[in-house]
């Protein structure tokens, strides 16, 4: 898609925004969905997910709470030539998506590997290295670096965020502890990058993100489980101090992804998948500096229609965006499910929720929002909001910006 059909995609969705939201309504604009497997340009996935590197794409929609419908698709290269982006099919705790502090760039991380090539999780880096993806949503354009080290060798890199495109803080593990964790690295295409490792206190990261200036990465790991704050700020040197969130004491709970709606206020996705249970999409609020959780949510109707009995889902990848009316709408990738009733197997889906910021409780009967479920042999992993700022430029909507995914 030219420059021009993209400034004015973002144009109307910004319009609508300033409409809407005179009436409290939960508008998004653009969500951006990271999918595992090809589906279009021909070009139907017809093998099931497997362990081999397949082709990575993000996925833009227009969306509100209660719809989404997509506008187009962005691939990854998978080619035979230049740096590439594959992602594993069954490495469900990776390919999640980020947009960056300034409004600019969606990144994502994968593996510099053909399509098709086998156990590209479990690779060593000095055969597959590790890359990541930038997407410039003013212009279309994908570009890559590659890092060159023995980062994430062995295991998952999972998630990347940055600041305005030009450096990256990158999430994952390793089989060696001195190769995962959080790491930083600088933005550079022609050139293969090495990475610093921030801190050894956690080396078993899932999702990066930023809030307010401080970067914070999530972990399932023992008294680290939940979203934990990475030095002070943005750091970029070795020897950080990874501190847990006070209150995120649940021994068995399994976070990925996160949402500060304000500083108070945290969304968190769980991927357990026990009904009843407090898997899910959950509420936490901090009192007096102790985090503690309000509710979970974790049903579902597969097919979207009410009349049908409900599924437990668990959640990985999550963003929201607070409202005008003290409204928040929140938007999540749920784990892998058969659906009898869309006669899918191993399918998962983007859903939504809205919450009042200030509400401590869920209604009777709660449950997602049905926006769109994959397609056969395909898998959604992560989610945000697709930044706007040419659109807001445009129109005079800098402070548009702000209710976003609150980065700066």
């Amino acid at each position: 898609m030219s420059r021009t059909a993209i400034l004015s995609s973002f144009a109307a969705a910004a319009i609508a925004v300033s409409a809407g939201s005179a009436f409290g309504q939960a508008f998004v604009g653009n969500l951006a969905v990271s999918q595992i497997g090809r589906l279009s340009n021909g070009q139907a996935q017809t093998t099931a997910l497997s362990n081999a590197g397949l082709t990575t794409s993000i996925r833009d929609y227009s969306a509100t709470v209660s719809g989404a419908t997509l506008n187009q698709t962005y691939y990854f290269n998978d080619g035979s030539t230049g740096t590439r982006l594959v992602s594993s099919g069954t490495a469900t705790s990776s390919s999640y998506i980020r947009n960056s502090a300034d409004n600019r760039f969606i990144t994502i991380a994968g593996y510099d590997a053909a399509l098709g090539t086998a156990g590209v999780t479990s690779s060593a880096s000095s055969a597959i290295a590790r890359s990541i993806g930038r997407l410039d949503v003013l212009t279309g354009a994908i570009e890559y670096t590659r890092l060159a080290d023995p980062a994430f060798s062995g295991d998952n890199i999972r998630s990347v965020v940055s600041v305005d495109g030009s450096q990256y803080w990158i999430g994952g593990t390793a089989t060696s502890a001195a190769n995962g964790g959080v790491r930083y690295a600088l933005h550079n295409t022609s050139t293969a990058q090495t990475s610093t490792q921030l801190s050894n206190t956690v080396t078993n990261i899932r999702n990066v993100d930023i809030f307010n200036g401080q970067l914070y990465a999530s972990s399932g790991s023992g008294a680290f489980r939940g979203p934990n704050s990475v030095g002070t700020g943005l750091p970029t040197t070795s020897g950080q101090t990874i501190v847990a969130a006070p209150g995120f004491t649940d021994a068995s709970g399994s976070p990925f992804d996160f949402f500060f709606a304000d500083a108070n206020t945290l969304y968190v996705a769980d991927d357990r998948t026990v009904a009843g249970g407090v898997g899910g999409l959950q509420k936490w609020v901090n009192t007096a500096g102790t985090w503690s959780r309000l509710w979970s949510l974790n049903l579902l109707n597969e097919d979207g229609n009410a009349g049908t009995a409900a599924i437990t889902v668990g959640i990985r990848g999550l963003t929201g965006q607070v409202q005008p009316d003290g409204s928040v709408s929140l938007f999540a990738i749920t784990t892998n499910f058969n659906s009898t009733a869309l006669g899918l197997t191993g399918v998962n889906s983007l859903v939504s929720f809205s919450d009042l910021l200030s509400g401590t409780t869920l209604a009777s009967g709660s449950q997602f929002n049905l926006l769109d479920t994959s397609a056969q042999n395909t898998t959604f992993r992560g989610v945000d909001i697709i930044p706007t700022p040419g659109a807001a430029a445009l129109l005079g909507l800098g402070g548009l910006l702000a209710a976003r995914r609150r980065r700066n």
